[in-house]
């Protein structure tokens, strides 16, 4: 449409231009030479208006990629496009660049922490107690959860450490140190699945809280005074000659234990979760369990003297050959099997016995 539009603009100017020139023209003979003359003169100027009336027609008939100002975009268009991959390019090389510094600064990061927690593992296994002691410090620094790469090893290096004790001041730190960490790894949800290796461990002392213990290995282990609050689940451990004298644990969830030849001499357990426990030969003497849950515990060549079972639920215990002398039984739950197992003891005469549960012995 424009270029037809175009054309008749073009065609419109040619009249115009030619009826100018013939509404000029001369009609007196006198003048016919000038008139020639003139004639002439516009003529050229006609064939001149024509050629550039021509030249303009062809410019606009001429593909636009063509055209003089065509080829000045296009080059301009070109020149940006290459000032545009420069700039990408150094863009490119520059992130590459960041990354690079950024993969070499991590890299020295990891070679500087791998330096710390060799030399924390030196200074654990130090025989210098003050060296021990300065690296409580270092344990708390790869305890948190940016260190989590070093979680696993830093368990295992005080798994280590609490079951060869100094014997002295730095073992109950160390101790401490180790089950913070611990209740922080099962608080976060990232600690070992398996049962936790305690065997022969060392713990005088320490306060147990929010751990989660259960089937963990405690043979041998010492918990001689330690407290463990009710959050402590302690649900199956193995805890075969398990030294946890005074230890302090009302409530405790100890079902189905393995306390075979421990020592609670003296232990607090007031109203423990002790069932079917496995208490052959262990030695609970002068140990409070009034308020247990001891149903169908094992209790065979137990040691029991002055031990309290008041109010204790002793059904389907076993009782065969245990040491009952000055032991207290006023209001315990019995049933005949736990009597008749009672009976079965050298000792059940020189025990404490409320009148009805005395009457039920002497029945038999």
């Amino acid at each position: 449409m424009r270029h037809h539009v175009g054309k008749g603009l073009v065609a419109l100017l040619i009249v115009t231009l030619l009826g100018a020139l013939l509404a000029s023209a001369p009609t007196s003979a006198l003048d016919s030479r000038h008139t020639e003359t003139s004639a002439g003169i516009h003529q050229l100027k006609v064939r001149h208006l024509q050629a550039e009336i021509q030249a303009l027609e062809d410019q606009h008939d001429m593909p636009w990629w063509e055209r003089d100002a065509s080829l000045g975009i296009l080059g301009a268009i070109v020149a940006l496009g290459g000032l545009l991959w420069t700039i990408t390019q150094q863009r490119r090389e520059m992130s590459r660049q960041r990354q690079s510094d950024r993969d070499a600064g991590l890299f020295d990061q990891q070679v500087r922490l791998d330096g710390l927690f060799a030399s924390l593992a030196n200074d654990i296994a130090s025989p210098v107690v003050a060296v021990r002691l300065s690296a409580t410090a270092g344990i708390k620094s790869f305890s948190t959860e940016e260190r989590g790469t070093y979680h696993s090893q830093l368990l295992s290096l005080l798994q280590g450490s609490i079951k060869l004790p100094r014997e002295d001041v730095s073992d109950r730190v160390i101790s401490r140190a180790f089950i913070e960490f611990l209740a922080t790894l099962q608080e976060r949800g990232s600690a070992l699945h398996e049962p936790l290796d305690l065997e022969g461990a060392w713990l005088e002392g320490c306060l147990l809280s929010g751990l989660d213990l259960r089937k963990a290995d405690l043979r041998g282990a010492t918990l001689r005074e330690v407290s463990v609050e009710h959050s402590v689940d302690l649900e199956g451990i193995q805890g075969e000659r398990l030294d946890a004298k005074q230890l302090i644990a009302p409530r405790a969830q100890l079902r189905s234990a393995k306390l075979e030849n421990a020592d609670l001499t003296g232990a607090k357990l007031k109203g423990a979760s002790l069932q079917n426990a496995a208490l052959r030969n262990a030695t609970l003497v002068a140990a409070d369990l009034r308020e247990a849950q001891l149903t169908a515990a094992r209790l065979r060549d137990s040691y029991l003297q002055s031990a309290h079972f008041e109010k204790a639920d002793l059904r389907g215990a076993r009782f065969d050959g245990a040491d009952l002398r000055d032991a207290y039984f006023a209001g315990a739950s019995i049933d005949m099997p736990a009597f008749k197992s009672i009976l079965r003891t050298s000792s059940w005469e020189s025990a404490h016995w409320d009148s009805q549960q005395l009457d039920r012995l002497r029945s038999f």
